[in-house]
């Protein structure tokens, strides 16, 4: 069939790959205003799909949402998991859902820091959010950083325990925040995390493979 759209939404291209949905390429639309005969070439070329296609197209409304979580699933999930065939409960669908739903910074599938943030916020659903939710030091007098609230609206970096170089998260201190959970594969994701300390917490389980 046809896929046509134009103004400032981009179309998401996914493909089947080993029965899971993978997004293959991220296409900007002509403006309102583009005569549809005249289309770029990269459009017109991806115009017609033939309905025996195992390509999957989303668009509109969805396709910041779609867009998203087939980066995420690429480049952030271990051992070989699918959003698609997690339950309700699961840290790492709970984690996603924050981001696309309550999430006030409103990340696209090509914000830089997209990765980072979801693996933290996967941290926090693994262990015990609630008490991250309200981990700052603000009250202390004379501490020359003030935290942000951990699953809050600020940027990452400023997230309790959190520390930042250019941007990048090199270290996560959360020793003694009454946390209690297993350490997610993810983590392994923050690729330049040199400082992890969760001691005096209550976590199970063994040291992923991947980090």
């Amino acid at each position: 069939g046809k896929v046509m759209a134009a103004g400032s939404t981009n179309v998401i291209i996914y493909t089947e790959v080993e029965n899971k949905w993978r997004a293959v390429a991220e296409i900007s639309p002509p403006p309102l205003s583009q005569d549809f005969g005249k289309k770029p070439a990269l459009l017109r070329n991806i115009v017609m799909v033939p309905s025996s296609s195992n390509v999957h197209r989303y668009s509109f409304s969805t396709g910041r949402c779609l867009g998203l979580e087939g980066r995420l699933e690429v480049e952030v999930l271990q051992r070989s998991a699918a959003f698609g065939d997690m339950d309700d409960n699961d840290p790492r669908k709970l984690a996603l859902n924050w981001i696309l739903n309550d999430d006030g910074m409103n990340l696209r599938a090509d914000s830089e820091n997209l990765n980072q943030r979801f693996v933290l916020t996967l941290l926090a659903f693994s262990l015990n959010f609630e008490a991250l939710e309200h981990a700052t030091i603000d009250t202390l007098t004379g501490s020359e950083y003030v935290y942000s609230e951990w699953l809050s609206d600020t940027d990452e970096c400023t997230w309790f325990g959190v520390t930042c170089s250019e941007g990048v998260v090199v270290a996560v201190e959360l020793a003694d925040c009454s946390l209690i959970g297993t350490l997610p594969p993810e983590i392994g994701m923050l690729g330049s995390l040199e400082v992890l300390d969760l001691s005096s917490n209550c976590l199970f389980g063994t040291i992923p493979t991947e980090f």
